[in-house]
């Protein structure tokens, strides 16, 4: 059951009373969300946000050991590091480039403070940290996947933390992606980029109940990130993109598409924060909305007052396929410091009418040439991502 009609601080509470109940060990950050609580809306990030669609009380108790059904991605292709019900599985593929290990409690020391409080939550339930640092470049991408098997009407929440460490020279391409069921997940990711390192990033987060997510990003000087979301087919998503570009000559793309339909929720937060002179960042996300879906892109750039030579770009473009869908749509940049190129906008429309004809009167099905200009559409964000092998995997999910 959903917190339908729940107040804010009575599902605090309740979720309090579930933390007790199943976790021995509090930390910092069960501190922390018992202090905040539930995000409101009168906190610019979860303005949007239908609470009601969280659990009234969740469970955060142990889940089975073993998923029953193994992942169908296992081959040649990837190194592979698979999370089952939030156990390290043995059946991974990582070979002498890779430093695995986990840390069985989290404590301060383990993380910056992050003042969200969901983001609280997870590390709070959270049953380990999963260290992995990158020595080598990478012959062939990283999939990381995160396989679940629940009954969806118990309300299990599971939750994964990572720290994942591209060292100095060291290019690397990551996927990552959840498999099977699961009432709620929530991850946190924090990556850091050495000196010269390159990172190829994807995220697909597809046909599930919930699921909310947050990468960190820490970029040292002269290294690059390229980042893809992908976000379809899920009740409630969060997704949360925070890049610090730390080091002279970072470069930070953030691009993404996001697709919701019936009375789904999608929201992408992103946050780039430029604390070096000389730093680059551009983010595409391109939107759909159908039935009566509600989709959120909230996206801030901060430059700070000594950061002169900096370049910005971000855009957000929206379609929106039915009156009774709605696309919120926020870029936002401040700037502390005049010697800076940076542009920012925000669009809405519809697929093309004459486009549509043209396709019709060529003798084309109507849903199919619909879902021709929808790829067309598509094709600009997906374009941007660099890696090849990158492209065709999230190529398998629009």
């Amino acid at each position: 059951m959903t917190g339908y009609l729940m107040s804010n601080t009575q599902l605090t509470s309740n979720y309090l009373n579930e933390i007790d109940k199943s976790i021995n060990q509090k930390s910092v950050f069960y501190d922390l969300f018992k202090k905040n609580g539930f995000p409101t809306s009168k906190n610019e990030n979860w303005k949007y946000t239908p609470f009601s669609l969280f659990p009234d009380s969740p469970s955060f108790g142990k889940l089975k050991s073993s998923v029953s059904k193994t992942s169908d991605n296992i081959n040649n292709q990837f190194h592979h590091l698979v999370i089952e019900n939030n156990i390290i599985s043995d059946r991974q593929d990582l070979s002498d480039e890779f430093e695995l290990s986990n840390n069985k409690n989290l404590c301060a020391d383990d993380f910056d403070l992050i003042s969200d409080s969901l983001n609280s939550l997870t590390q709070t339930i959270a049953s380990q940290k999963i260290n992995l640092v990158i020595n080598k470049t990478l012959k062939k991408p990283l999939l990381i996947e995160l396989n679940y098997d629940c009954e969806l009407n118990a309300e299990n929440w599971c939750s994964n933390v990572f720290n994942i460490k591209l060292n100095k020279n060291v290019h690397a391409s990551i996927i990552i992606k959840e498999n099977g069921r699961i009432a709620t997940s929530s991850t946190i990711f924090n990556f850091e980029l050495s000196e010269y390192s390159i990172l190829n990033h994807l995220n697909i987060v597809q046909n599930r109940n919930r699921n909310l997510s947050s990468s960190f990003f820490t970029l040292q000087e002269d290294s690059y990130l390229n980042s893809f979301t992908k976000v379809s087919s899920t009740v409630f998503s969060k997704q949360i993109l925070e890049v610090n570009l730390k080091g002279k000559n970072a470069i930070a793309d953030l691009n993404g598409l996001f697709e919701t339909e019936n009375e789904n929720f999608s929201d992408i937060l992103t946050l780039i924060k430029h604390n070096s002179a000389h730093t680059n960042s551009n983010q595409l996300f391109k939107g759909i909305a159908r039935d009566k879906s509600r989709s959120v892109y909230n996206g801030k750039v901060f430059i700070s007052k000594d950061c002169s030579k900096c370049n910005t770009t971000q855009l957000s473009r929206n379609l929106i396929k039915d009156k009774s869908a709605r696309i919120y749509s926020r870029p936002q940049l401040e700037v502390y410091n005049d010697d800076v190129t940076c542009s920012h906008g925000s669009t809405f429309g519809q697929l093309s009418d004459s486009e549509l004809f043209y396709l019709i009167s060529r003798g084309i099905d109507k849903n199919q040439a619909e879902k021709l200009l929808q790829s067309a559409y598509y094709n600009e964000a997906i374009e941007l991502i660099k890696d090849p092998e990158i492209k065709l995997f999230a190529k398998r999910f629009l």
